[in-house]
């Protein structure tokens, strides 16, 4: 009987994390669905005047801009100092390539032209849906 709380706990602990992942997931699709012909219009915008914005609101959507080329736009960027994730609108789906840290090598497995947009260190992206990419960064 003794022995079941930790089997308990870390069954517990092992099932949390994928339905973590999930609810950030549907998040991010539920924000992008909602929010997507707001997103738009933003882009056609930055793409007929593109210049490095950091944290720009239009109405109640913030956003940051990735001169590149191409042009790349992060909606709602959110997070704490450096670490912050947000939807990234990517027209080349380059942003896939970002696939995390090698600690041997010490590189990001993504080429430099990718890890470092938006002025970070581009850890991992999901796709979301057509153009549009979930993405953390470090």
């Amino acid at each position: 009987m003794i022995g079941a709380a930790p089997v308990f706990l870390a069954c517990t602990l092992a099932l949390a994390w994928p339905f973590l992942a999930a609810g950030s997931f549907a998040g991010s699709l539920s924000r992008l669905l909602v929010n997507r012909g707001h997103y738009e219009a933003i882009i056609k915008k930055v793409q007929l005047d593109p210049r490095p914005e950091w944290f720009k609101e239009d109405g109640n959507i913030t956003y940051s801009v990735d001169v590149g080329p191409p042009v790349r736009v992060a909606f709602n960027p959110a997070g704490m100092l450096d670490n912050w994730s947000g939807i990234i609108y990517d027209s080349t789906g380059e942003v896939m390539l970002a696939r995390g840290f090698d600690p041997e090598s010490g590189r990001f497995f993504a080429p430099d032209r990718i890890t470092k947009l938006f002025n970070g260190d581009l850890v991992s992206c999901r796709h979301l849906w057509g153009e549009y990419y979930d993405c953390s960064f470090t």
